[in-house]
């Protein structure tokens, strides 16, 4: 038996023990849950643009340097450098659709949030998502009580969803 059938049978059986719920898939998220973690990652994905602009940014002097030593060389070599050349453009083209995408979700998120901004509470999800800060700081902050500041907090969380995830919630209610 070669390493391709010990690995054919490897996947049938964990196939069948998944099928058989033996093994727990990962637990799909909530849309409130997906709304939480992308509040709490906002700030990384606008970390991440800047990454991979900075990225691009030495993409392309490593695409004009490629394109510098292009010049003055035979048919043959021109070809690799050619490719190289090509590589860097695709990468280059692959960042910049991801940050497009990256975009679409940071500009998703800002405008769910300016439905909630003129909340009373709004600071709460400032402080938990963007600052965060605890619940017990949160709540001392704002002279409430843990209780109440959770409250407006999943209060907020669940307008926030319906926005973002319209059709997850629509999917959930219907189930």
């Amino acid at each position: 038996m070669n390493e391709k059938d010990i690995d054919r049978i490897a996947d049938k059986i964990i196939e069948k023990m998944k099928t058989d719920r033996e093994i727990k898939t990962e637990k799909q998220l909530t849309p409130f849950q997906k709304t939480e973690k992308l509040l709490s990652e906002l700030s990384l994905l606008k970390g991440a643009i800047d990454s991979k602009n900075m990225l691009i940014e030495d993409l392309k002097k490593e695409g004009i340097s490629i394109h510098k030593k292009e010049t003055g060389v035979n048919v043959q070599t021109s070809k690799v450098y050619l490719s190289e050349l090509e590589k860097v453009e695709n990468r280059i083209e692959k960042l910049q659709e991801e940050i497009a995408r990256i975009e679409n979700v940071i500009s998703m998120v800002e405008r769910a949030l300016g439905t909630i901004r003129n909340n009373k509470y709004y600071d709460i999800i400032e402080m938990k998502y963007f600052d965060d800060l605890t619940f017990e700081h949160i709540s001392e902050k704002l002279n409430i009580s843990v209780i109440t500041a959770k409250r407006y907090k999943n209060k907020m969380i669940r307008q926030l969803q319906l926005v973002i995830f319209s059709d997850d919630v629509i999917k959930n209610i219907l189930n």
